[in-house]
């Protein structure tokens, strides 16, 4: 069946999930498409938002009772998704009315089993995967969907476009298929706590990408030694000099804390990025043992 499904799962979002959802039903298209909405486990009031859109004939919603984890609610998506492609879209963003069709424009090219508007710069080299991407369904479960063993979001779909490729499928890149990610940055001390202990916790995660992809996943993590990521990465990371960008405390999605407007604010993200350096590395020691792969 010609057209596609657009899998959004969704885990206590309820302020931005109808503005993400509302992009996509107006999409100016000429293809047949499906949204499927995973609410994993929500504890907010997701449901009675879902609840908005229960007379609409496009969206099919899909209640779990756990939060289960990125990877197993999309792997509810891929499974009752009535179309040959499958397109992974975050909660939190917002799609550009052309961004459907561009997102299957590179499928009219052979042997293209993903097309993806997300990727980051490695050696010069895109890698792609996360939101914003769309897999050939058959691909996906050649390979075995994605792996539950990644439980939070993280390298969960990086791992699962490493193995559509190993598989032999190519890659395509959708350009043209913007779209606006809103990143919520925590307002309490105590929220900003919460988030920076998530975000080193779940580095963990490097270690299953490394050690299901040694070859990529060395290079991804530019791995020295055969077990070591640079702490210079890891840094930089914190710091927001990753991508050359000016120096703030934040993460990679766009998260910030501190910017470095001054010498007080520049020496506080330098702690604290050391910090960070130090901290990310006891997680990925117990990842390590976890499972069974040196990486630290």
């Amino acid at each position: 069946m010609k057209g596609a499904s657009i899998i959004v799962a969704t885990y206590n979002r309820s302020n931005i999930l109808s503005k993400a959802v509302d992009s996509l039903l107006n999409q100016k298209t000429r293809h047949d498409y499906e949204i499927i909405i995973v609410n994993d486990g929500s504890t907010d009031n997701t449901k009675e938002v879902l609840k908005t859109y229960e007379n609409n004939n496009k969206i099919k919603t899909i209640n779990i009772e756990k939060n289960s984890g990125p990877a197993e609610a999309r792997n509810l998506g891929f499974k009752t998704s009535k179309y040959l492609i499958s397109i992974v879209m975050d909660d939190d963003c917002i799609a550009d009315p052309h961004w459907l069709d561009e997102m299957l424009e590179p499928f009219s090219y052979s042997k293209i089993g993903i097309s993806s508007n997300y990727f980051v710069w490695v050696d010069g080299e895109r890698i792609f995967g996360g939101t914003s991407t769309a897999y050939l369904n058959k691909a996906v479960k050649d390979v075995g969907y994605f792996d539950k063993r990644f439980r939070f979001a993280l390298w969960e779909d990086t791992d699962l476009v490493f193995r559509i490729m190993d598989a032999g499928y190519k890659i395509g890149f959708a350009e043209g298929a913007n779209y606006i990610h809103f990143r919520e940055n925590p307002k309490k001390l105590v929220g900003k706590i919460k988030y920076a202990f998530r975000r080193m916790y779940i580095h963990q995660s490097d270690v299953l990408l490394f050690k299901k992809h040694p070859i990529r996943g060395a290079k991804y993590f530019r791995v020295k030694l055969g077990f070591l990521i640079p702490p210079i990465n890891d840094f930089k990371k914190a710091t927001g000099l990753w991508y050359g960008k000016k120096l703030s405390l934040s993460s990679p999605q766009g998260v910030e804390f501190i910017r470095g407007n001054g010498i007080l604010s520049k020496t506080l993200i330098i702690i604290f990025g050391i910090a960070y350096s130090i901290s990310v590395k006891f997680f990925r020691l117990y990842g390590s043992i976890k499972y069974g792969k040196l990486l630290l």
